[in-house]
């Protein structure tokens, strides 16, 4: 860098400048801008044993005054700022993407639980805002929804495949004492045949929900013909476990049997 001074430096918006001169301390540094300390000198003082432990009390104490102190700075630059920030992802992209995926491997499962715990003490209002906006954006990229969903079953197939396996028994398990030894097998036989056959006729999957779910958060459905219904897939999906007057409304009535079609 060639010899520019303080004032000229600032006025340029330089992060650095250099004077020529050197240092108290000897050095022909450069110079920072914002304060004038010396380059040289600052790297050597950062190294020192006990540097890191000194400046994270002095942020600790300090904390309420230096967060006021960036607010300012930030609400008076905000533009600048952005543009800034923004120059210095696309100029490192490649590299700041890879230190991200790098740490996201070291320490996963301790960034999982953190978003879990996160997630779960949201209020229900943000935790439904959270999941409109997932489904949004789904239904707005299909494609790239889809890719990485083939992308992360690949990564998972043995994971998958034990929780499928899991879920199929438990759920295989809940029938069987959600479903009394008196009602007529055939009868609930007949809604998994509508189910195939709506499916084969529209082009469209359908599944046989329970309209009062088995594993409700208040009341637990039967495994019963009168609690059955043929719906599509995307909306069996949608209503999950939640109790029909919550998913279609107070007034809501379930179709009975097969003439539901």
């Amino acid at each position: 860098m060639g010899v520019i001074t303080r004032a000229e430096a600032k006025t340029q918006g330089l992060a650095h400048y250099y004077t020529g001169k050197l240092c108290k301390h000897g050095h022909a540094s450069e110079r920072y801008t914002l304060n004038g300390d010396c380059c040289e000198c600052a790297k050597r003082r950062c190294s020192t044993p006990g540097y890191r432990e000194y400046k994270a009390q002095w942020y600790k104490d300090n904390r309420p005054r230096i967060i006021g102190e960036w607010r300012e700075r930030y609400a008076a630059n905000r533009e600048k700022i952005l543009e800034r920030q923004n120059a210095y992802y696309h100029r490192n992209k490649s590299w700041i993407l890879k230190q991200q995926y790098e740490h996201y491997i070291q320490n996963r499962e301790e960034i999982l639980e953190d978003r879990r715990a996160k997630y779960a003490a949201l209020p229900q209002h943000e935790r439904d805002e959270i999941q409109r906006k997932n489904r949004e954006w789904r239904d707005k990229n299909p494609e790239r929804y889809a890719e990485a969903k083939a992308k992360w079953l690949e990564r998972n197939k043995e994971k998958v495949k034990a929780r499928s396996a899991a879920h199929s028994r438990t759920r295989q398990a809940k029938k069987r004492k959600a479903c009394p030894s008196w009602v007529n097998v055939d009868h609930i036989q007949a809604f998994y045949s509508l189910r195939q056959r709506v499916s084969d006729l529209t082009g469209v999957e359908h599944h046989v929900d329970h309209y009062y779910p088995l594993q409700g958060k208040t009341v637990c459905g039967l495994h019963v013909p009168w609690n059955l219904h043929v719906i599509t897939a995307d909306e069996n999906i949608k209503k999950g476990n939640k109790m029909p007057e919550e998913f279609y409304g107070p007034n809501h009535t379930p179709p009975t049997g097969e003439n539901q079609w």
